[in-house]
């Protein structure tokens, strides 16, 4: 028989099992409520953490963008091998900072490059640096051999060539017909004009990269370029620098009174299409045409070498010296070029 007594002791046992489970709840609800908040507030600042590194990254791939853009042949030029040239800083929109340098690693067979580009964050935290080697191309892939160069055939009158390293004056794919001027050498001896048939079995392409390290369209994206047809004064005066010469309207080029590179800085100068006369043009370094040349040619010197990838009938007074050390002079117009897995991160 139950007693009031016992049934009191039981809602008493009742009520302290009820508190705790009670309290025991709330403790699992509260630690769970911290354990998220904190969880949180550690996401926050992984995912800040990783916006910064992001940030810092980007600004150190800008870094090495404009690096590339700054670098070249007259930037490394007198550097030692190990020596470390400063390079530039930057700020981006976000306040990120980039740095770059560069360092001379060797200079055989051509110059090698470290470039190295540290970004950082726009609250100062973050940091991220990059480095990539960079290899120096020069544009020309072998020099002619001579003063003039055809792959196709060559008639002169009244031209003077001359070989300053002693070889031949005329190398052609097709027939030469060569009457000097009157203080000009001719081709009696042997070697002076070559007829080489297997350059006339070349397509156009094959020919300019028998020539230039780099295709056409490379070669287009460094030169500066001009539209003309009678060419007096657009390109005069440039020195140390590619030129492109075209008439998008078709028509053939006239290229006059104009004093293209020096001893010191030649220029390659290349003309998209036919010539028909040049007069009063003194140029240092190489001229290579992409089409013909016909025409009568008046007071025109060019120390370097003439490359033609057409035809080459020219009648009047056009003086062609061929000169190594003025050839030699165009390597530092080439570009670096990244060498493939190079690239670090760290």
């Amino acid at each position: 028989m139950r007693t009031a007594r016992d049934g009191a002791r039981c809602g008493h046992q009742t009520g302290m099992a009820t508190l705790a489970v009670v309290v025991l709840l709330l403790s699992l609800i509260t630690i769970a409520a911290l354990t998220a908040a904190r969880n949180g507030v550690t996401e926050q600042r992984i995912s800040a953490n990783l916006y910064r590194e992001r940030q810092a990254f980007a600004a150190a791939q800008a870094g090495l963008a404009v690096a590339w853009n700054t670098l070249t042949w007259r930037r490394m030029n007198g550097l030692a091998p190990g020596g470390t040239l400063s390079g530039g800083r930057g700020m981006l929109g976000n306040d990120a900072v980039y740095r770059y340098a560069y360092r001379l690693v060797g200079t055989t067979p051509a110059p090698l490059v470290e470039v190295m580009s540290s970004g950082q964050a726009g609250d100062g935290t973050g940091k991220r640096t990059l480095w990539q080697m960079a290899q120096f191309i020069p544009p020309l892939a072998i020099q002619p051999d001579g003063p003039l160069t055809s792959r196709k055939a060559v008639y002169l009158n009244g031209a003077v060539l001359n070989n300053l390293a002693g070889g031949p004056l005329i190398r052609a794919g097709g027939p030469i017909t060569y009457t000097p001027g009157r203080t000009g050498p001719d081709c009696r001896l042997p070697g002076q004009c070559m007829i080489d048939p297997a350059m006339s079995r070349l397509t156009e392409d094959e020919f300019f990269v028998t020539y230039f390290n780099m295709n056409r369209d490379m070669m287009m994206q460094l030169a500066t370029g001009y539209d003309c047809d009678v060419c007096t004064a657009m390109a005069d005066g440039q020195t140390g620098a590619i030129l492109y010469i075209e008439n998008r309207r078709g028509a053939s080029i006239h290229l006059e009174n104009s004093t293209l590179g020096s001893v010191d800085d030649p220029v390659i100068l290349l003309v998209g299409s036919d010539i028909r006369g040049i007069s009063g043009v003194t140029l240092y370094g190489l001229l290579y045409v992409a089409g013909g040349i016909q025409g009568v040619a008046d007071d025109v010197a060019i120390t370097g070498a003439l490359v033609s990838d057409q035809d080459i009938v020219i009648q009047g007074d056009i003086a062609m010296t061929y000169d190594t050390g003025i050839l030699g002079g165009l390597d530092k117009l080439g570009r670096f070029a990244m060498l493939p897995g190079s690239w670090r991160d760290f």
